[in-house]
């Protein structure tokens, strides 16, 4: 990695998969690209080629990888491509920082932007999403200010990159928390939405999970908390302006917050619909 930042930020199995599924037991990993762009090596980033900026997907208990540590899955796309990293899955992320799951097997991946955009992504194997030619829906010099984003180019379908089915900027949020779809039983007003939110802010948002529909982008909508009846907002709670927020779900799907600044977790236990 060129710098500390954007590393190894997840891995994870696909909880739906089953056996005979083509996913069951393989490990996906969610690789950011090291800090590479930021520091004048946006070259190491989006290609099958390099490590940097992926998600992979890797059969633990096989023995085919080249240090025969671990297995390659047959399915995998680029596995054909002598020059490629048969253990890429899907490229051109910065920090795929989240990767989930829907009930309907929706695979999404939560990246972490720049200076603008922070987006949620329909994974398709084998795609490139874009970065760091792309920040969302908006094209980036890659060696020039990487804060300054430009209209895509006139020929924009000719590079063939998938872009965000949901996305916020900067003016709401500076880095995406990923989180997951509302499967639980005790708080019906939650299911099918996928409950999300942002780092640094801790402000909360969710996506109707029948919106995240490739070639369109989903509205984004704010919810709120309330702690012993009393309207809060995360950052008074955890009492700093860095909440460090994020999600957890439990094996009956139901979710829980927590703010890192002080260490806290809270179940959400009930919902309310207002307009």
């Amino acid at each position: 990695m060129v710098s500390g930042i954007h590393g190894v930020q997840e891995i994870c199995f696909n909880p739906n998969s089953k056996p005979g599924d083509e996913d069951y037991g393989l490990l996906f990993i969610g690789i950011g690209d090291g800090g590479c762009t930021e520091n004048g090596y946006a070259f190491l980033a989006h290609s099958p080629q390099t490590i940097w900026g992926t998600v992979l997907r890797i059969a633990p208990s096989g023995h085919n990888s080249a240090n025969g540590k671990y297995g390659i899955p047959a399915s995998n796309p680029f596995v054909n491509n002598k020059n490629d990293l048969a253990e890429i899955y899907a490229y051109g992320f910065r920090n795929p920082h989240r990767i989930t799951w829907t009930s309907s097997n929706k695979m999404i991946v939560c990246n972490v932007g720049h200076g603008n955009i922070e987006s949620i992504d329909l994974i398709q194997k084998g795609n490139d999403y874009g970065w760091p030619i792309r920040e969302g829906e908006f094209m980036l010099h890659p060696y020039g200010d990487l804060n300054k984003i430009y209209p895509l180019p006139s020929n924009d379908s000719s590079y063939k990159i998938t872009y965000p089915v949901a996305e916020y900027d900067h003016d709401e949020g500076k880095a995406i928390c990923g989180g997951f779809e509302y499967t639980g039983n005790a708080i019906p007003q939650l299911k099918r939405k996928f409950l999300f939110g942002d780092i640094p802010t801790g402000r909360l948002f969710y996506v109707d999970v029948k919106d995240l529909q490739q070639g369109k982008v989903a509205p984004i909508k704010e919810w709120n908390i309330a702690l012993n009846n009393s309207m809060q907002k995360l950052k008074d709670l955890c009492h700093d302006d860095r909440v460090d927020l994020h999600f957890g779900k439990d094996a009956d799907g139901e979710l829980y917050i927590l703010t890192k600044a002080d260490g806290k977790i809270y179940k959400l236990i009930s919902a309310t619909a207002k307009p």
